[in-house]
């Protein structure tokens, strides 16, 4: 990222990366932590630690995964105000995929961890995710910036990511661009409620199991005296001879 500019940006690129990855961590693990423990949640903080940062890795992953193509789109691009705002669509979507299979790579690991127990662990892991992407997102805008050189570590803040982005849609691929990103917003949130909080197949032969041996046991007559089974059309207990009710 810092290559575009070259010089100190790429010094100040390398260094935000990580900061951004390991502040959000660190940003959101309380709140995440905090709201598991409240519904219920038993297990421990360490734990908890452990599945975020396994998802991190799998990011991280992803994002070494694209430099070359990251590269080459920089040393095959010229320099110029649609190229930077290219390259800057470009690195946002390469976080964005990277963001993706972490979180399901979270959800994956939350399933393995929780599933031996009845933790009510689905709201706190939604919700976790939920503030993640706003802090990471934020936080990437605090840091900015990445492409451009810039003689300071920090720009001076203003504005936000969300309206950021959309400037750099609008002016690369008008409303209609704008549009997508929208209703891919909307996909990735719709996504990402259903994934954790729809239940699997597994889950629903459980669940329709249990549904069917309570319907088994609500229509089973037995008699109030000794407990036999009954016939719908018994009118006495075939061992004690009481009368059915």
């Amino acid at each position: 990222m810092g290559l575009y500019s070259g010089g100190l940006q790429i010094l100040y690129s390398a260094l935000k990366v990580p900061m951004l990855l390991l502040i959000s961590l660190y940003l959101t693990v309380p709140s995440y932590y905090v709201l598991y423990s409240l519904l219920g949640g038993k297990r421990t903080l360490v734990q908890t630690v452990i599945l975020l940062l396994s998802g991190f890795s799998i990011m991280s992953t992803v994002l070494i995964a694209f430099v070359p193509v990251n590269l080459f789109f920089m040393i095959t691009t010229s320099k110029s105000a649609s190229a930077h705002d290219f390259t800057a669509l470009l690195n946002i979507a390469i976080f964005t995929l990277g963001g993706f299979f972490a979180l399901a790579y979270f959800i994956r690991g939350a399933k393995t961890l929780y599933q031996e127990s009845s933790e009510n662990w689905k709201p706190a892991f939604l919700l976790g995710s939920i503030i993640l992407m706003f802090v990471g997102t934020q936080l990437a805008w605090v840091l900015r910036p990445y492409f451009n050189y810039y003689p300071q570590f920090i720009r001076p803040q203003e504005g936000n990511f969300y309206t950021a982005v959309m400037q750099l849609v609008f002016r690369s691929a008008g409303w209609i661009g704008a549009l997508l990103a929208v209703l891919f917003g909307v996909f990735f949130f719709g996504w990402l409620f259903f994934r954790v909080l729809a239940p699997s197949g597994e889950e629903l032969a459980i669940t329709s199991a249990e549904v069917s041996a309570r319907f088994r046991r609500a229509l089973a007559r037995t008699c109030s005296q000794c407990g036999q089974g009954l016939s719908r059309d018994a009118k006495f207990c075939p061992r004690c001879g009481a009368k059915a009710e």
